[in-house]
């Protein structure tokens, strides 16, 4: 947790000093888009359901068409899941992450900006609807089974009209969201990778 919130304060510090080169070429905007999330729990079948985000954004120029871009936001997520071998069982999970990224961003031309770097996820709220119980009577899909930090990277791009950004990018999560279960049943169903698909919008002040 306090790596957490050095990281979080890191990035901060990052918007606050992009801000503050905005006569150099620097740039502060807010951000908001379509979440479409892929999990892959294996043994249960997941949907991909459409979710949110929403937050801050800076960018500082480097050197020539090289910057650095901190962003700060929360990505609100969801999907179903069935078991095969359980007769109309579905369970609903939703998931809100607080997001901090730090990325390389370049142009390769005047309007077009490519950007990758690495993000840290924290788990801020988490509630699942249903459930099945395993061998020992415990939900597998109760909040203490999921980890509470992710970390991946980032590959997107954006393509700017004005003061307005239009953008796609792709989040691979490397870590696995859920712990294993010392457990009979479903002892690997947790064992998915968070990853999700993002379209948005964005305004520079």
């Amino acid at each position: 947790m306090k790596k957490l919130w050095f990281l979080l304060l890191l990035q901060v510090y990052a918007l606050q000093q992009s801000s503050a080169q905005r006569d150099e070429g620097a740039s502060l905007g807010v951000r908001a888009g379509a979440v479409f999330s892929f999990f892959s729990f294996p043994g249960l079948e997941a949907t991909t359901s459409p979710g949110a985000s929403v937050g801050f954004f800076s960018r500082g120029p480097i050197d020539g068409d090289f910057y650095i871009q901190p962003e700060l936001y929360g990505t609100f997520e969801k999907t179903e899941i069935t078991d095969p071998n359980v007769s109309g069982g579905i369970v609903e999970l939703k998931f809100i992450y607080a997001e901090c990224t730090f990325m390389a961003a370049y142009y390769p031309a005047e309007s077009l900006c490519l950007h990758v770097g690495p993000f840290v996820g924290y788990l801020a709220h988490y509630k699942a609807t249903g459930g099945w119980p395993d061998s020992t009577g415990m939900n597998i899909f109760d909040r203490e089974n999921f980890n509470d930090v992710n970390l991946g990277f980032i590959y997107g791009a954006t393509y700017e009209l004005k003061r307005f950004d239009v953008g796609l990018r792709y989040n691979h999560g490397l870590f696995i969201i859920g712990k294993e279960l010392a457990r009979a049943t479903h002892a690997d169903a947790l064992k998915s990778r968070n990853a999700y698909l993002q379209l948005f919008v964005g305004y520079l002040f």
